[in-house]
């Protein structure tokens, strides 16, 4: 599948990408990722196992580790643990490349990049997608909550492209289309990922779905093949 990804914007990235081994965090922030993430996980498990009605916040902790007050630092309640995080966002370095390369240069490419970049930077769970995406077929309550992040997610693209191509995000109609139809993709994506056992790469599915968009005229009929 051809790249779409021009030299210039990519080689910047990588460079931003290579910084992170030097400004990823503190030890304590990592800490508090993992004690989040283990919560999200022991949740997940106990509602696929016992239905989300079924469980509790005392249940969670104790198959976490961790008391009830330490979840509370984490979670309004059940049900934010349960939704989990959503897709990872961009690093705030990459949305920054995004908001500052050349107005003249490929938008949909660079937003494709900053995408791609955010994906191979995070472990994804492939056993855990799986099970949020079997809970949340059974507790569709839950979708807003995960939904959210794909919402934030876009709004950081919009942003960038606004001060990138010196339009209003409130007014213009570029910002929002650019970002609304980059996080379509990515949804696309995510799904087809996750429908297909997370067996290929995601990356593969977010080069396809950018692909189309770059060759397919919107008008087109034509069939996947």
């Amino acid at each position: 599948m051809p790249s779409v990804t021009p030299i210039a914007f990519a080689a910047n990235l990588h460079i931003v990408q290579n910084d992170r081994v030097m400004t990823d965090g503190s030890l304590r922030e990592r800490k508090k990722l993992a004690t989040r993430r283990a919560l999200q996980r022991a949740g997940l498990r106990l509602a696929v196992e016992h239905g989300a009605d079924h469980i509790t916040v005392e249940m969670i902790c104790e198959a976490a580790g961790v008391s009830p007050r330490t979840f509370f630092n984490y979670f309004p309640g059940k049900d934010d643990a349960l939704a989990g995080d959503g897709p990872p966002m961009p690093r705030a370095e990459h949305i920054r490349a995004l908001a500052t390369a050349s107005s003249g240069g490929d938008l949909l490419a660079d937003i494709r990049a900053v995408i791609i970049a955010t994906a191979e930077e995070n472990d994804l769970d492939h056993e855990e997608l799986l099970l949020r995406k079997r809970l949340l077929n059974a507790c569709p309550a839950l979708l807003p909550r995960h939904m959210a992040q794909f919402a934030r997610f876009e709004r950081a693209l919009a942003e960038a492209v606004a001060e990138r191509t010196g339009t209003d995000i409130e007014a213009d109609v570029l910002p929002g289309l650019m970002a609304a139809v980059a996080t379509a993709a990515m949804r696309v994506s995510f799904r087809r990922w996750t429908d297909g056992g997370c067996v290929r790469p995601l990356t593969y599915y977010l080069d396809e779905s950018f692909t189309v968009l770059r060759e397919r005229p919107l008008s087109g009929d034509g069939a996947d093949t």
